[in-house]
């Protein structure tokens, strides 16, 4: 068996990629499938059929080799992967599970990158053969085959890379998948649509607020990409996110209206000014700001605001009014 190193990336780092420093280990862009597998010297799909611990931390993973997309033979269908950096004990892959290795060989060794939590995907079948296809893909095909997985696992994880690889191929493929009657599927749905730049799934945001998840950071990354968003044709369906009575949910709605800064939310916006939330009154009232900058050319700042919420609400209540009945 050939050994290789793995190196484990936290929750925290998967959520938010901006505080990666690419290192040499360290995986390129991890929405970039092209330039990641380009960066690797190996790249294999396996399934894990052991987990080794030493001191009740895992040490050493032993994968079965199921297919190789890039680089040569590994010598053996069976390699040991030692183990890095294991902080994050939820990232180790269970034993039955895919995972997915980006290897570099450096000094001799086979130093991989992965983060099993958000790398793989999933299906345990060779996927596909054919020689032409390039190594992104073979891999985006298997993906898309593992949709239609049994087990609900794989599924999950191959939702998850579509829209971390930007896949919009796949969207008319997920989108059925807004219905299913498990939560962390929806939710896996909906995130990756998102990402997609599809917006059907913002619909069941709210519903999804309320339920318990396997993925524990599913509601805070679909809530992150939700205030992300900057495209106009997003507007229809973050209107009314702002009628949602999950706060995060509302605030996430108005920092993507604050970054498209579309009139067509204005109605919602005002309606934002008696909120039962101060922090999300002010919100509204900047973001009202942004669209229309002439209203109130000296907004406040969120002390001032909070010292005369009244005082400030009135006078977008008011321009409003004399704005439905045409005038200035």
């Amino acid at each position: 068996m050939k050994p290789y190193l793995l190196s484990i990336l936290s929750p925290m780092a998967l959520l938010f990629p901006a505080i990666l420093n690419a290192g040499p280990h360290q995986l390129p862009g991890r929405q970039d499938i092209d330039q990641l597998i380009s960066a690797s010297d190996l790249v294999i799909k396996g399934v894990v059929k052991e987990v080794r611990r030493r001191d009740g931390k895992p040490e050493v993973v032993l994968l079965d080799v199921k297919k190789i997309y890039k680089g040569a033979e590994p010598g053996s269908a069976t390699v040991e992967v030692y183990i890095k950096s294991a902080s994050d004990l939820c990232a180790i892959p269970e034993v039955g599970s895919s995972m997915l290795a980006f290897a570099k060989t450096e000094a001799g060794k086979v130093i991989a990158s992965d983060c099993p939590r958000d790398i793989w995907a999933a299906p345990r079948k060779q996927g596909s053969k054919n020689a032409s296809q390039s190594p992104a893909a073979a891999l985006e095909s298997d993906l898309r085959a593992a949709l239609k997985e049994p087990d609900r696992k794989d599924v999950i994880a191959a939702i998850r890379q579509l829209g971390n690889l930007k896949a919009k191929s796949a969207r008319e493929e997920i989108k059925p998948l807004l219905k299913s009657d498990d939560p962390d599927i929806q939710a896996m749905a909906v995130r990756s649509l998102l990402k997609l730049g599809d917006y059907s799934g913002l619909s069941r945001v709210a519903w999804l607020q309320g339920k318990k998840f396997d993925e524990w950071l599913i509601l805070a990354e679909i809530n992150s990409s939700i205030s992300s968003l900057d495209d106009k044709q997003a507007v229809p369906a973050l209107i009314p996110l702002t009628k949602s009575p999950n706060d995060a949910v509302v605030r996430s709605a108005l920092d993507a209206l604050r970054n498209i800064k579309s009139p067509e939310a204005t109605q919602s916006l005002i309606e934002l000014l008696d909120h039962g939330n101060p922090d999300i009154r002010f919100s509204a009232l900047m973001t009202l700001t942004d669209i229309e900058p002439k209203v109130m050319e000296d907004a406040p700042g969120r002390d001032l605001y909070m010292a005369s919420p009244d005082k400030y609400a009135k006078v977008w209540k008011e321009w409003w009014t004399n704005k439905k009945k045409g005038r200035k």
